[in-house]
């Protein structure tokens, strides 16, 4: 589980065992979620990167027990949840959206994973 904040607004994200990221607001409501693995989500963790265009963006990164690190704009994840969610909050679990969002990266480390620490740090 992890608390992100994006433009001002509080979510939470959980990666789990369907495979998935669920978003939520920081109330409780499920508003959406994203399939971001073939196994399921071993961890979650957050870092604020310099794009090459100077631009800041926080990203995601998820590790499954296949041994998949993924990296993920979170912009990409949360800007649809958050203007759905502003129009019609999903009033039941079965009325949640699934966002189908392309990862910045994908790396296998052939490994059995199981947390994950990002750091902007550079040695």
């Amino acid at each position: 589980m992890l608390i992100v904040t994006l433009k001002g607004q509080d979510y939470v994200l959980t990666g789990c065992q369907d495979k998935r990221v669920h978003i939520y607001s920081i109330g409780g409501a499920e508003l959406a979620s994203v399939q971001c693995h073939d196994n399921r989500i071993k961890g979650l963790s957050s870092v604020d990167l310099a794009f090459p265009d100077g631009s800041i963006h926080t990203v995601l990164i998820s590790v499954s027990s296949d041994g998949r690190i993924k990296a993920w704009k979170l912009d990409d994840l949360i800007d649809p949840v958050a203007v759905t969610s502003a129009i019609a909050p999903p009033s039941s679990a079965k009325d949640v959206p699934e966002l189908s969002v392309e990862p910045l990266a994908v790396y296998n480390a052939d490994v059995r994973l199981t947390c994950v620490a990002a750091s902007s740090n550079a040695y």
